[in-house]
């Protein structure tokens, strides 16, 4: 989007409030367009996170509630930061790429949970604090 202010005159889309504003607005609307398709999806293939046998007993009632719905809420913001920043800005790349690091540890430690159908298979606290460090870094 900031190269579009090159085929004109204005500066418009060289201001990095606008492009932020455009690209919420993008991550908006492409979550509201696929949070039900994938809520819809996930209910059918059974997808939700066992609830720990030692949590409360309201958590019992979320044991049919589909897990991993961050995924789309992360590729939206991908997607739209995409469309938005400047490329040669290191500091944009490098909040993506920690973004999308951060996207994976969740998405391994969710996955491992739903496949098993075991709250104990995701990451263990330890390697998923180290994940989260290293990503950091």
């Amino acid at each position: 989007m900031y190269y579009l202010s090159d085929l004109s005159h204005y500066a418009f889309f060289t201001y990095i409030s606008v492009r932020a504003g455009f690209a919420f607005f993008i991550a908006l609307c492409l979550s509201l367009f696929l949070m039900p398709k994938f809520i819809t999806w996930a209910k059918a293939k059974n997808a939700s996170q066992p609830i720990y046998e030692y949590a409360p007993k309201t958590h019992k009632t979320k044991c049919h509630t589909p897990t991993m719905g961050g995924l789309i809420f992360i590729s939206s913001a991908v997607i739209a930061s995409l469309f938005c920043i400047k490329f040669d800005n290191i500091f944009a790349i490098s909040a993506l790429l920690c973004l999308i690091l951060f996207c994976l540890i969740g998405l391994i430690d969710d996955l491992g949970k739903v496949l098993k159908k075991d709250n104990h298979s995701g990451l263990s606290p330890r390697m998923k604090l180290l994940a989260q460090i290293i990503a950091g870094l």
